[in-house]
């Protein structure tokens, strides 16, 4: 889905024209409201050549999940705000949880699992209802839209990731 999609549905569905600005704002947020929920797991290599260093984690990181050195799984690291340390030198396989990537301009593609792409489209749409009225029940309704399908989705994400596939 990219962020023209969106914008489509959200014109649609509010019968207007809405500015692209206004949108791609508010997918970005709505992007980083879901934030940790989209289980968004990636690997990462950090090699450290001092014993106990502290090694910087990518700035989205919202936590670490494993650590291995080529296929053996490695138990002593440690992590401590945005870094982590390794108790030997050698080269690292981090897998760590991100932030859903912001998009730049509504061309680009939304790198989410598509379970999220209705949450998206509710918060979209009903932030820019309650912008133009701030009392809109059908915008607070939307919102609360949002978050239902932002935890349906996350739910149904770890329950596949835990079934041990």
């Amino acid at each position: 889905m990219k962020g023209t999609d969106v914008k489509e549905h959200a014109e649609l569905y509010l019968n207007t024209t809405v500015d692209d600005s206004a949108v791609l704002m508010l997918i970005n947020e709505s992007l980083n409201m879901i934030g940790d929920l989209a289980l968004n797991d990636q690997e990462v290599t950090i090699t450290t050549s001092v014993e106990g260093e502290w090694k910087p984690l990518p700035d989205d990181t919202t936590n670490v999940k494993a650590v291995y050195s080529g296929n053996n799984a490695v138990d002593d690291w440690y992590v401590r705000g945005m870094r982590i340390r390794f108790q030997r030198p050698g080269t690292y396989q981090v897998v760590i949880r991100q932030m859903i990537p912001e998009i730049e301009s509504l061309s680009d593609e939304i790198q989410v699992h598509p379970l999220f792409k209705m949450a998206i489209l509710s918060y979209v749409r009903g932030m820019l209802k309650m912008i133009d009225d701030d009392q809109s029940a059908d915008g607070q309704a939307l919102l609360a839209q949002f978050k239902e399908e932002s935890l349906k989705a996350f739910n149904l994400l770890e329950r596949i990731r835990n079934r041990g596939i």
